[in-house]
């Protein structure tokens, strides 16, 4: 081989090599870039799905509130949110309690009603009606005549599918204050 044949193929491995070197820094940053660029995306795309805390509910905006309420996140089927007063007062064994209150607010996915048995015997003492999601009951009376004094009661929430089935329930305890 001649000396300038040589010398071309000596220049032409270098010229390779330094194709290479230039190109691999470009192939090792441009995919960095990609992510990076897909990471920012995601942020901002996430932020505006995010729900405004802290919000005052005006006679302005309560049509809006309640248009968000409905974009919510709802509970899972089978679970529930519990809001209800747990100290109950009655006047006497056969009057309507004022601070009684059970909502079944609107994350909740099912249609729920109560019973309350007496710690004693276990008798049923109350059946609530049926209670939609979104609702509130309020003004409870017992079903059945209580003595006076202080009853802590078991209270069940029975929650049901669309068509009445009872799906699962559970329990908690109420302070029953009969007065007279």
């Amino acid at each position: 081989m001649s000396k300038s044949k040589a010398t071309q193929r000596i220049n032409e491995q270098m010229e390779k090599t330094r194709h290479k070197k230039t190109l691999s820094p470009i192939l090792f940053i441009l995919p960095v870039v990609f992510i990076i660029i897909a990471v920012g995306i995601f942020l901002i795309m996430s932020e505006e799905d995010k729900i405004p805390a802290n919000v005052v509910v005006t006679p302005d905006n309560v049509k809006e509130v309640i248009e968000n309420l409905d974009d919510t996140e709802k509970t899972d089927a089978g679970s529930f949110e519990v809001d209800m007063t747990i100290n109950w007062t009655f006047e006497n064994g056969t009057s309507v309690s004022k601070d009684a209150s059970i909502k079944n607010v609107v994350n909740n996915t099912n249609i729920v009603y109560v019973t309350i048995s007496h710690p004693d015997t276990g008798e049923e003492i109350y059946k609530s009606p049926h209670i939609p999601v979104g609702s509130t009951l309020k003004n409870i009376k017992l079903d059945k005549d209580l003595d006076s004094g202080k009853y802590k009661a078991p209270l069940t929430y029975h929650l049901l599918d669309n068509s009445y089935n009872e799906l699962s329930t559970t329990s908690l305890y109420v302070t029953i204050n009969i007065l007279n």
